[in-house]
């Protein structure tokens, strides 16, 4: 039988785009489940933090005014190994909702945030937090594209866990 094209490269190439693809979730996933299991032994502990939950993110941003202002958000995370994600609404109600994608690196979370369905980067915006207090507080920074001024803003970030 005679091979075509679709079978001599366009197979291995969807095959290896598609292993590409799920490769790094996958070993965010399975990494941090086997840091998960060694937690279990006694001479391990505190491999893999747990953001899993409720939290509120408290940040400084200008408004429409150009005025700098507190904001917060209440977000809710999810976490399979090392692998995080979820979504955050505004105190004020204003903007958003806003998606969280991230990762675990030892004590720290690091990731990027955007709102849903907007397909231009104002909105888009990436933080790293270091995770403190027994997985109850994370600090760090954020930069984002702000949709009031139309610039790249900075803002220290912290999260509180709320008990639920």
């Amino acid at each position: 039988m005679e091979e075509t094209a679709f079978h001599t490269w366009v197979w291995p190439l969807l095959a290896g785009v598609t292993a590409g693809w799920l490769s790094r979730p996958l070993w965010l996933i399975l990494s941090g489940l086997v840091l998960q299991g060694l937690q279990a032994l006694p001479l391990y502990r505190d491999l893999v933090p747990s953001v899993r939950g409720l939290w509120k993110n408290q940040y400084r941003e200008p408004d429409e005014e150009g005025n700098v202002v507190d904001a917060g958000e209440i977000l809710s995370l999810h976490q399979v190994g090392r692998l995080v994600w979820g979504e955050g609404k505004r105190d004020d109600g204003q903007g958003g909702p806003f998606r969280y994608r991230g990762k675990l690196v030892r004590n720290t979370f690091i990731g990027t945030h955007l709102v849903v369905g907007r397909k231009s980067p104002v909105g888009l915006g990436a933080f790293e937090l270091q995770i403190h207090n027994n997985d109850r507080k994370m600090i760090g920074h954020c930069v984002w594209h702000d949709t009031d001024t139309d610039k790249i803003e900075c803002s220290e970030f912290m999260m509180k866990r709320v008990d639920e």
